[in-house]
């Protein structure tokens, strides 16, 4: 487990998730990336898994009974290459594996108004985008949110809650159906939308 925020309330960091790992599909993600000539993938199986990871499993698979494989998305990777990744990893769908983006929809902590339910309009306008988009599967302008999205920048100040979206993406990308999970806000700006790919 890592805890890697601070400032949030004392509960979140009491929070247990010993999901555990899978070498065989380490292994098998590692086979998949490499035959799609996506670069080198390297294991560090000492690293714990990260918020990212855990606090979205602890409620849609609470008893941790799953193994759980979490990617690590290089730095500076482009939206593109990130779905290329999901493509990449689509087989895996086949053979009983989730593939979860996490991330955020809108995600500015420095906008974000922990006690208020009221949702800045520009939050509103790049949600409604990205779920337009998403189910119109318009990766050209997906791939080029921050230039073609309303309110691009300042949805996302740095891209890490972005990016995630485009690997389960890309890893549906056979049949291209997507329909909206959850959509909503919490603390103001911070989006709540979810797609699952089918």
């Amino acid at each position: 487990m890592l805890y890697d925020f601070r400032g949030f309330p004392e509960a979140l960091y009491r929070v247990r998730y010993p999901a555990p790992g899978s070498r065989a599909l380490a292994d098998r993600v590692r086979e998949l990336v490499q035959a799609a000539g996506l670069g080198e993938v390297r294991s560090d199986p000492e690293r714990g898994l990260d918020h990212g990871a855990w606090s979205p499993l602890v409620h849609f698979l609470p008893e941790a009974d799953v193994p759980v494989l979490q990617l690590s998305l290089a730095e500076g990777m482009h939206p593109a290459e990130l779905y290329a990744l999901g493509k990449a990893l689509a087989p895996l769908r086949t053979e009983g594996v989730w593939i979860v983006g996490s991330g955020g929809a809108v995600h500015n902590l420095g906008t974000v108004q922990w006690m208020s339910e009221q949702v800045p309009d520009w939050a509103t306008i790049f949600d409604e985008w990205t779920r337009e988009n998403v189910l119109a599967w318009n990766t050209r302008d997906l791939f080029d949110y921050w230039r073609m999205a309303p309110h691009g920048v300042q949805a996302h100040p740095s891209e890490e809650h972005f990016l995630p979206l485009f690997v389960p993406m890309g890893a549906g990308d056979a049949l291209r159906r997507a329909e909206i999970a959850h959509q909503g806000f919490m603390h103001g700006s911070l989006s709540m939308l979810s797609v699952a790919f089918r």
